[in-house]
């Protein structure tokens, strides 16, 4: 089952939690603090996992790095950025330029995707948003791919300049990396086969007044528990990566 729509994530791991895990296969890849106590979960249908406090703090440390959000080398003269959980719609159109909304099936939030216009490059970024309260249409996940017949909406991508294959994270996430150059980023991967790592981090916490505030949630809303979850995930073919996503939510139920 896939995590990309942010709040599903968050509702179908708060399911899990009440129901004491009897729906396991709901849950997402990754390593979750729930109820004080660390658990790894791999997915393929194997129950979740106990983990000692030091091995996941340091795993949910790693993949929890503020530069896996800030994707670099974007813009015509590739000096500009967009930051998963920050940038608007607005700073989207602004760095890349206006594009149609693209339509997945069974999705309902807006998707924007751009493909290179440069010529022998064939790179794609697509751009999922949500409608959170003080941020209208926050980029909650980005998704870089190696070529558009990756995706089943290519036909409806904006051509621009603003992306080409040199797009990588801060941290140094990109296009053409192996397993061992993704896992000396990322640590050891919570889930994997022959073409795919994995990772995910779930958390309860309490946003400071101020956080709160910066979402557009008001002083009662800080009180109440708040859901974070980051999903980073990689396709790979002859060894190297041919796409990857990071998805970043936060939400107070």
């Amino acid at each position: 089952m896939s995590f990309r729509d942010g709040k599903r994530f968050v509702l179908c791991v708060a399911l899990c939690v009440a129901l004491a895990f009897p729906a396991k296969e709901c849950l997402a890849a990754g390593v979750y603090l729930l109820n004080g106590v660390y658990y790894w979960h791999s997915s393929g249908g194997q129950p979740p996992v106990k983990l000692s406090p030091e091995r996941a703090r340091e795993s949910i440390e790693r993949v929890n790095d503020p530069a896996h959000l800030v994707f670099t080398g974007l813009g015509p003269d590739g000096n500009q950025s967009l930051t998963v959980d920050r940038d608007v719609r607005d700073r989207l159109f602004a760095v890349l330029g206006r594009a149609k909304r693209l339509h997945e099936p069974g999705v309902e939030v807006p998707i924007y995707g751009y493909v290179s216009s440069r010529p022998g490059d064939h790179t794609v970024l697509t751009a999922r948003l949500d409608d959170m309260p003080g941020a209208p249409w926050r980029i909650y996940e980005l998704d870089v791919f190696a070529d558009p017949r990756m995706i089943p909406e290519a036909k409806g991508l904006q051509p621009c300049a603003g992306v080409n294959a040199a797009v990588a994270t801060k941290s140094g996430l990109r296009l053409g990396l192996t397993k061992d150059e993704v896992k000396a980023i990322l640590g050891w991967p919570h889930a994997e086969d022959e073409n795919t790592l994995s990772y995910g981090t779930y958390e309860t916490l309490f946003l400071t007044l101020e956080e709160a505030r910066a979402r557009g949630y008001d002083a009662e809303a800080a009180r109440r528990a708040a859901g974070r979850g980051r999903e980073i995930r990689f396709n790979f073919a002859q060894g190297r990566v041919v796409s990857f996503y990071v998805l970043h939510s936060v939400n107070i139920e």
